[in-house]
């Protein structure tokens, strides 16, 4: 696609400007048009720039904004159609305006998107940029739309010296970028030397754990005193009606009755008591033995640092988009 369009000065304009700047301006805008046909777009933006510094035009606007587009300036191409459409309108221009509005959503396909997740304890007061811009977490998770190309993805904490990495974005490209959280984090003491804050996450995972398997054994124990009433009440039972080999002889009576729905009773409750018992048991077992791995797993000094630093990346295409795949770590 050519500029295709037409410079936009009326009679007017030409009869209120010099004419020399008038001339200066159409020279540009033919320059900006040739340079486009040979796929010259940085030289095409600086003469519409330069026409556009004589007299801003809804034309204008939309010719360097094409040209920013196919620079894969996207964020820039936006804008330029957003002001091309509202000059346009006001203008009564309808053929620009509804031409502005087509490349902005065209725009917005293109666009690709740059995701920051967060997983685990992240500090308040660290910063995630793109290209210098902060993302904005909410939750825990943030977006910010970005230009096709790399990227530079800067990660803050305090304490400590920022890490970064170059991401590779493409066209219609979602790229989520995860930010793991800190087995521990570093902060300043008060002579600004960097100090640890352990996280309490293995501690929960082990008093936990403990207090689960407590649990468990108190079951088991109250599972016993069930099997206890459930033996008696069987007995009894069985003299009422004169059992033989768990079988009775003679018509059960109420009381016989009562006697044999209580031994089941008592039966059942302590089959859930084992079977609870057995689960939080395993599951605290399993709790304890993670938390106590973290404790002797935790990395200190510079490997925390290094460690702590983690950052995944992997991308799914947007609707009209490519798609791209990759991980980094930091």
């Amino acid at each position: 696609m050519t500029l295709g369009l037409e410079l936009g000065l009326g009679r007017s304009a030409q009869a209120q400007e010099r004419d020399g700047d008038l001339d200066r301006a159409r020279a540009l805008f033919d320059q900006a048009g040739e340079l486009e046909r040979q796929g010259q777009w940085p030289a095409a933006q600086e003469r519409l720039r330069a026409a556009l510094r004589i007299r801003e035009t809804p034309n204008l606007r939309y010719a360097l904004g094409w040209a920013l587009e196919n620079d894969n300036k996207l964020l820039d191409a936006r804008t330029e159609y957003e002001l091309a459409m509202r000059l346009a309108q006001r203008a009564g221009n309808e053929e620009v305006s509804n031409l502005a509005s087509q490349r902005i959503a065209e725009v917005d396909q293109k666009t690709p998107i740059v995701q920051v997740r967060i997983r685990g304890h992240v500090p308040a007061s660290t910063r995630v940029t793109v290209d210098g811009r902060e993302v904005v977490i909410r939750g825990d998770a943030g977006t910010m739309s970005v230009d096709p190309g790399t990227r530079l993805v800067r990660v803050e904490r305090a304490g400590r010296a920022p890490t970064e990495q170059n991401v590779s974005v493409g066209r219609g490209v979602l790229r989520v970028v995860e930010v793991k959280g800190d087995d521990s984090v570093a902060v300043l003491d008060d002579s600004g030397h960097s100090r640890e804050q352990k996280s309490v996450l293995p501690w929960v995972l082990v008093g936990g754990g403990g207090a689960l398997i407590v649990t468990s054994a108190v079951l088991f124990a109250s599972s016993s005193g069930d099997a206890g009433t459930r033996d008696d009440k069987t007995a009894q039972w069985c003299d009422a009606v004169a059992c033989s080999n768990g079988l009775a002889s003679r018509p059960e009576s109420t009381d016989a009755a009562t006697l044999r729905r209580e031994a089941y009773d008592a039966a059942s409750r302590g089959n859930t008591k084992q079977i609870a018992g057995g689960i939080l048991g395993g599951v605290g077992a399993v709790s304890a033995v993670v938390g106590v791995y973290l404790l002797l797993q935790r990395p200190h000094g510079a490997e925390t640092a290094r460690k702590a630093s983690r950052l995944a990346v992997d991308a799914s295409p947007l609707q009209g988009g490519g798609l791209a795949n990759a991980t980094l770590s930091f």
